[in-house]
């Protein structure tokens, strides 16, 4: 198990890394939404299909990752267990509901936000589980993607994504809308 103390070269490479996923999180979603945005405005057909469900599990696996490696970070190791990181999924998920519930009762509103009822959203504890499997199913070439022993998109979709959009907001701060505006030494190398 390796270390990564604060500062040092190992963190500043992980911070590259964790902003990034986070921009391809972000970027995901923002598919996601025009994807299906177009598949309701334009009609069903496969390929607008496809892109919606592509796009989301992209989302899912990009926002897996940037919370994977943001743990990693605030634990000092390059290791984590998936029993912790499950509980610490579902834990962040829901700090975005307590916390923004929390903010507006103290009487500050942001233009962005619900009702303050919509906040008293309790995340489900088998969330982080779930967004694991997810991440597993479209990460890895296995049967079990459609096999029925783990949650498809649809039912993770149904069940998750308003715990999945808290996660997203909750890693927010992250980029604050200004995709692009830090430079990645890993995409500027890829000059073709």
């Amino acid at each position: 198990m390796a270390k990564i103390k604060a500062g040092d070269d190992k963190d500043r490479r992980l911070v590259e890394v964790i902003y990034h996923e986070f921009m391809l999180a972000e970027l995901a979603f923002h598919r996601f939404l025009k994807a299906a945005e177009d598949k309701r405005l334009q009609g069903s057909t496969y390929e607008r299909k496809l892109a919606v469900y592509n796009s989301y599990a992209e989302m899912v696996c990009r926002l897996y990752e940037f919370y994977m490696a943001a743990f990693k970070r605030d634990q000092g190791s390059t290791e984590l267990s998936w029993e912790i990181a499950d509980l610490m999924l579902t834990e962040e998920a829901q700090k975005y509901f307590d916390n923004t519930k929390e903010r507006i009762l103290r009487g500050i509103h942001l233009p962005e936000d619900n009702d303050v009822s919509y906040y008293d959203y309790k995340v489900p504890i088998e969330f982080g589980k779930h967004m694991r499997d997810i991440r597993n199913n479209h990460h890895h070439s296995d049967y079990r993607r459609v096999s029925g022993s783990r949650p498809s998109l649809k039912a993770f979709f149904d069940g998750y994504h308003m715990s999945l959009v808290g996660l997203l907001r909750q890693g927010g701060y992250w980029s604050r809308g200004n995709l692009g505006d830090r430079r990645l030494t890993h995409v500027d190398e890829f000059e073709i």
